[in-house]
């Protein structure tokens, strides 16, 4: 289950997301329902759907009654070459809100003290009844490096590291899931 940071609404996740100017759909089905198949990930690839898959927020997983809702939407584009290179353009834009009831915020004595400075983040409400936090956060992510393929594994590898997704080709769709859960699925 992936955990997310109280003032992080913005979930880290690898997805090769949309081109043509069209928004991938958040669908949690493909989180459900991916298996890894393998096959030749080469082609240009334009976003279909995403899921982002469980979230629980750190602090708060045992929480009766605590809430926490994503909106998110992503464009860009994967390309992976026959020479096992590859160029990703991802923008993202993710929108939470989390509600924690005030039976879980004993000690609290002002919503604003959830909020950290470098996110952001806005709470408000009444530690006693409850505290709501929202906030916004967009994201571009830009990288060119080299892929492989191990069975059903394909590691990215840029200058930030190596990223290794499950993966299923399958036609004219690839289909991808992050070590925490996350399925992006594509189309050529």
């Amino acid at each position: 289950m992936k955990t997310v940071g109280l003032s992080s609404v913005f979930l880290v996740m690898f997805v090769a997301c949309g081109g043509d100017a069209t928004d991938g759909s958040n669908d949690p089905a493909l989180c459900e329902n991916f298996s890894p198949c393998g096959g030749d990930p080469v082609g240009s690839w334009s976003l279909a759907s995403f899921c982002i898959g469980d979230a629980d927020v750190d602090g708060f997983e045992e929480c009766p009654g605590a809430t926490f809702n994503i909106d998110a939407s992503q464009s860009g584009s994967v390309e992976l070459s026959s020479d096992s290179g590859y160029q990703r353009n991802v923008f993202s834009n993710t929108r939470g809100n989390l509600s924690v009831p005030g039976s879980c915020l004993v000690g609290i004595t002002d919503c604003g003290s959830l909020e950290r400075a470098d996110e952001s983040l806005s709470c408000s409400g009444d530690p006693a009844a409850s505290c709501t936090c929202t906030g916004e956060e967009s994201d571009v992510d830009m990288a060119t490096g080299t892929w492989a393929v191990s069975g059903n594994t394909l590691a990215l590898t840029d200058e930030d590291g190596t990223e290794s997704l499950e993966f299923c080709v399958e036609g004219n769709t690839l289909t991808l899931r992050d070590d925490e859960g996350a399925v992006t699925r594509l189309t050529r």
